[in-house]
């Protein structure tokens, strides 16, 4: 073998290598994203990509959203610098520079993301903490521009637990808590309206502060129940208070937990017996 040969093959190898490393793939531990109007979404997150592959000296980043196979939306951010820390750990926030900017392109995998986040009364829960959402990451040949590509087929639902009832007259307050294994956070910033339901008839109405954070979140609501309810209602989200129009609120009403309102009552029995059996004593 002539050492023509011997070198074109090196350098070929050398090629395929730095090719495979333009591929990879990050975990995702932190995705954020904020409504602007009805069609469009800014998108901040960071994650952690994997050992095998390096970003490289890229100058811009596109970021595309998708559900299945459903395109949801895209942006390019220019002109900006992707460096990973030494646990190769990478951010991309929002500032006056950079918006990321989305516009949402396919509003029915939009929507399937969040029918899949929002809790939903009879849902099954048992595999939701396995599930994780992650980015496909791709380097041009370049090397100038690194694409991720997220699903958001893959999210866990919120699970919501009620932690706190108080009925007094016709005033109500209620706590829940809100589990959010996934890393997806959105703020709404002002109240939101929420109406209990029972044999599809509205016999209450509350309203308190509400967001979708990470981890644990609580969610205190006030408002009024009518005389006599008794037993299981249905708590959902109704209105979202924003002084413009956008997509958040269609995505509060896709909240709808189970609560029993009977809790109280039983609490109070409760109590009354504990006092009558240490008064026997």
């Amino acid at each position: 073998m002539s050492k023509d040969s011997g070198s074109s093959r090196d350098d070929s190898d050398r090629e395929m290598s730095i090719a495979a490393e333009t591929v990879g793939e990050m975990d995702i531990d932190w995705l954020q994203m904020s409504s602007r109007d009805l069609r469009t979404f800014c998108v901040q997150l960071s994650g952690k990509c994997c050992l095998a592959f390096e970003i490289g000296w890229v100058s811009s980043v596109e970021i595309c959203f998708y559900y299945g196979k459903m395109m949801i939306g895209e942006t390019t951010i220019k002109d900006i610098p992707i460096i990973p820390d030494y646990d190769n750990c990478v951010t991309i926030e929002w500032d006056d520079l950079h918006e990321n900017l989305v516009e949402i392109q396919n509003m029915v995998g939009f929507r399937s993301f969040f029918d899949d986040l929002m809790p939903k009364k009879g849902a099954d829960l048992g595999l939701d903490d396995k599930k994780t959402i992650t980015a496909a990451l791709s380097v041009t040949p370049t090397g100038h521009q690194l694409t991720m590509s997220i699903d958001l087929a893959n999210v866990s639902k919120i699970k919501c637990s009620l932690k706190g009832l108080n009925i007094s007259g016709n005033e109500i307050a209620i706590i829940l808590q809100l589990t959010n294994t996934s890393p997806f956070q959105l703020s709404f910033g002002r109240t939101c309206d929420f109406v209990l339901r029972k044999d599809q008839e509205t016999v209450g109405n509350l309203s308190g502060d509400f967001q979708i954070d990470s981890g644990e979140y609580i969610c205190t609501l006030n408002g009024t129940i009518e005389n006599g309810v008794s037993g299981m209602v249905t708590l959902r989200g109704s209105k979202f208070n924003d002084y413009d129009d956008s997509w958040q609120q269609y995505v509060i009403r896709l909240f709808e937990t189970e609560i029993n309102v009977d809790r109280k009552t039983t609490e109070r029995t409760a109590k009354r017996r504990k006092l009558a059996t240490h008064s026997s004593d």
